[in-house]
């Protein structure tokens, strides 16, 4: 019942290490792949021939894939539901993907010629970028619910940020590894088989947080379907998803501040380079020698060190919006100090390790490295190592209102790619602009030497651009209204709304108003006539069991069949694979199942039974969708037809729920008796009181089918197998001549109570105890209810929904 009773609840509070550790290494890879492609595509010109304007598009147009494919994703992701959860399946699906997918992109040789590698490196890449849509997308949505605390979210996110550093590590690597002769013959035998160790690292890694990541489980509720006939609609919903994000203000302010300070870093990314060789070095790219590559992996080692801790210990003692605007300020007095840290270096310099290296293999990496230029990359590290640290945190935090705002689904993973989509585009336009810089500035890469007014404007551009966009980032993220007060506000709404879903009051609650519990009270509790003719009050626990187990060695006539797994629910394809597994637990122990769909896989559920030699009674489900009913009709008509079908039922409890009146009801019932072939009773299944107010109806049915709960109308143990007893009686009085079956009956072992009836395993087996012996000492039919647990019912009836089941929802025989 704990698994059941966790359902509704977003998710842990405090992250176990080995999770938050799973989940970073999935940032590792995250960094890694979109990191060393763009090293690597700097070597479509050198080593494989491509034109520089087909390299463009080569950049360009699998971007535009992953512009589509990101909110499409998020979508899905957010509307899955499987046995491992919303998020698992895909990363670990993805992970392989677009690792091996990132490895096959580089395998391409000189000799095939440039338009050849053009187009298998434009196919592969655009396949490689979908699959790490598929990764990628899911890995940010479960970060964002993996923790349902503001602090432990900064803890979090902070850990899995420093692990993501790494790989910012070991890209700079890449430029040298690559076109290093004494490794490879060439830079095109560099890219493709460093590829290949890259793909298998992306591999071993991405793969740790489907395994190790515990995702929290979640109601299921108003999830779309998803299936191809569904397409449009599912659009128009995402459509609409992403439009209340733009009425989202808090996001709204995350994604723009986000865009400030992440492209104004973006768009003089290049800048840092040019000038430690160009102005630094007075052109001389060997003087310059591993500069570049060791300035950013010592920005990257300090960020993971230590700027991310400090941010997060910042968020957790003064909230995320002051370590935010914070780490923005530093990082903006980081990038004016560069104008002080990158200078002319002559021999008056101070250098750090001037004659030492690193020799790993053959490959050799000089450590020099100026002391001055040390100075600015503290306070800059702060403005990216703040930033995604606090982004994320704060957008699982945006999530949480959302939910309150707008309902279930929750929708991480459409936040995440909205979130990460603008980053992309961001990204790109800062390129563009940076680019346009370039030359506005009349910076030549072509040339040795660049003029001392270009490095001069330059040089100003590469302080002014990040200083302003993160000085505009932070005057935006002033008035962020998520401060930690609200979050805490709208978490305990949350909870409140949940425990409201968890108890709200079932539909199959609704009690018969003709009857009433006083025709029983003449009773005195020790005569009270169990109608098995037992003494069931006096039997003991264990006697109870003892009874219980022979009643299913000798097989009941009949049980009500659910098929559904644990994050499964109605609208969930059903394979036949889970239909022969779930069928064979119930083979030994009854003779009939009854079944309540036709379609998505139920239609296959009939045939699979006759094959394991029980009796079926197929059904339609018929509601107010006329497209669903008619296919359900026509399923159900072949089955009938095909000889897998012993009772028909067309609908359940559909006028208990109002979908349609009774002669609509009738007709439907018509069309499947003229449709078939086979002699087999058409009939309709309903609640008993329903029923007995429509003698037209009972005459067209060729066998009355009733659903009769005493738990539900609140009668207590001890009366409910009386109150079952004369719901059967009136039928059979109303309609004498026609068999009377009780369809579903049966009492829940756990969930709470309606009245005076008690959820418990105890009763549970007494009602199944008298129940069973009491049809069978009269000869009635009695299909009990149910065979297994259903989670999924926690959305539609509280907790008192799930625990129906003679075996739980993992199939273990529960009494």
């Amino acid at each position: 019942m704990e698994e059941v009773k966790t359902a509704t609840l977003q998710a842990q509070a405090k992250v176990p290490l080995v999770q938050k550790i799973a989940f970073g290494s999935g940032h590792l890879v995250n960094n890694l792949l979109p990191g060393a492609l763009g090293v690597f595509s700097f070597f479509l010109i050198t080593a494989f021939g491509i034109n520089p304007a087909l390299a463009g598009l080569l950049a360009a147009i699998p971007r535009l894939f992953d512009a589509i494919s990101d909110p499409i994703m998020g979508f899905v992701t957010d509307n899955t539901n499987t046995r491992w959860g919303r998020r698992r399946p895909y990363i670990f699906i993805g992970a392989i993907l677009c690792s091996i997918l990132f490895a096959v992109q580089w395998q391409m040789f000189e000799e095939n010629g440039a338009t050849y590698n053009f187009w298998y490196f434009m196919t592969f890449s655009i396949l490689f970028i979908l699959s790490n849509t598929i990764f990628s997308t899911p890995l940010m949505g479960l970060g964002y619910e993996l923790s349902s605390d503001t602090k432990e979210r900064n803890n979090l996110m902070g850990l899995a940020n420093t692990i993501g550093q790494i790989s910012w590590m070991i890209v700079p690597l890449f430029w040298s590894l690559i076109a290093n002769k004494d490794l490879f013959d060439s830079q095109a035998d560099g890219a493709r088989t460093l590829s290949i160790f890259v793909g298998f690292i992306c591999l071993i890694f991405g793969i740790l947080p489907a395994i190790f990541s515990k995702e929290p489980p979640v109601a299921s509720e108003n999830q779309a379907e998803l299936t191809y006939h569904s397409l449009a609609k599912n659009l128009r919903i995402l459509g609409r998803d992403m439009l209340n994000m733009t009425k989202n203000t808090p996001f709204v302010r995350l994604c723009a501040a986000t865009f400030l300070v992440f492209n104004g870093f973006q768009m003089v990314a290049s800048f840092s380079f040019f000038i430690i060789v160009y102005y630094m070095f007075n052109g001389s790219y060997e003087a310059a020698g591993t500069v570049p590559p060791f300035f950013s992996i010592i920005t990257a080692f300090l960020t993971a060190t230590i700027i991310i801790p400090i941010v997060t210990w910042m968020a957790n003692n003064f909230g995320k919006r002051k370590a935010f605007i914070y780490s923005t300020l530093l990082s903006m007095l980081g990038y004016v100090l560069k104008w002080w840290g990158f200078f002319e270096v002559d021999e008056d310099t101070i250098i750090l390790f001037k004659d030492t290296a690193i020799t790993v293999g053959v490959v050799e990496f000089p450590l020099a490295m100026p002391l001055r230029l040390l100075l600015p990359i503290p306070f800059m590290a702060f403005g990216l190592g703040g930033l995604f640290t606090l982004m994320m945190s704060m957008t699982a935090d945006v999530c949480d209102l959302d939910e309150l705002e707008n309902g279930l689904p929750r929708r991480e993973g459409t936040f995440a790619a909205i979130y990460w989509w603008m980053v992309k585009i961001g990204q790109s336009i800062a390129l563009a602009l940076g680019g346009f810089v370039l030359s506005y500035v009349g910076f030549d890469g072509s040339k040795a030497f660049q003029t001392a007014e270009t490095m001069h404007s330059l040089r100003v551009f590469d302080i002014v651009i990040p200083t302003l966009t993160a000085g505009l980032a932070a005057l935006i993220m002033v008035r962020y209204s998520l401060n930690e007060d609200r979050v805490a506000e709208i978490k305990l709404e949350l909870e409140a709304k949940r425990k409201t879903l968890n108890q709200k009051t079932p539909y199959a609650y609704r009690k018969n108003t003709l009857w009433s519990h006083s025709e029983f009270a003449t009773f005195p509790d020790d005569k009270i006539p169990f109608i098995s003719g037992l003494k069931i009050n006096s039997l003991t626990a264990e006697e109870l069991k003892i009874k219980f187990h022979e009643i299913l060695k000798d097989k009941m006539k009949g049980i009500c069949f659910s098929p559904y797994e644990n994050r499964q629910k109605p609208g969930y394809y059903i394979t036949e694979d889970q239909i022969r597994k779930r069928l064979a637990t119930l083979q030994p122990h009854t003779e009939w199942i009854r079944m309540f769909s036709s379609i998505k896989g139920h239609e296959n559920i009939p045939k699979i039974a006759k094959e394991l030699g029980m009796k079926t009674i197929s059904a339609a489900w018929i509601n107010q969708d006329e497209e669903s009913n008619e296919k359900e009709i026509n399923n159900l008509i072949e089955n009938i037809n095909n000889g897998h079908v012993d009772i028909a039922v067309v609908g359940n409890e559909t006028l208990y729920r109002n979908d349609l009146t009774e002669e609509e009801l009738i007709s439907y019932i018509n069309q499947v008796k003229s449709a078939i072939t086979m002699d087999v009773p058409v009939t309709t299944a309903d609640v008993y009181y329903e029923l007995l107010l429509r003698p037209e109806l009972l005459k067209v049915c060729d066998v009355i089918l009733a659903n009769a709960y005493p738990f539900w109308e609140g009668y207590p143990i001890k009366l409910a197998g009386l109150q079952l007893q004369k719901s059967y009686n009136e039928l059979k009085n109303m309609a004498p001549d026609k068999k009377v079956i009780i369809s579903e009956t049966g009492w829940p072992s756990d969930g709470g109570t309606i009245d005076d009836a008690e959820a418990s395993e105890i009763n549970a087996m007494k009602y199944f105890v008298d129940t069973q012996l009491w049809a069978k000492n009269n000869d009635i039919e009695v299909f009990h209810f149910s065979s297994f647990d259903e989670a999924w019912k926690v959305t539609e009836e509280g907790e008192l929904g799930v625990n129906w089941g003679i075996w739980d929802s993992k199939g273990n025989l529960k009494f």
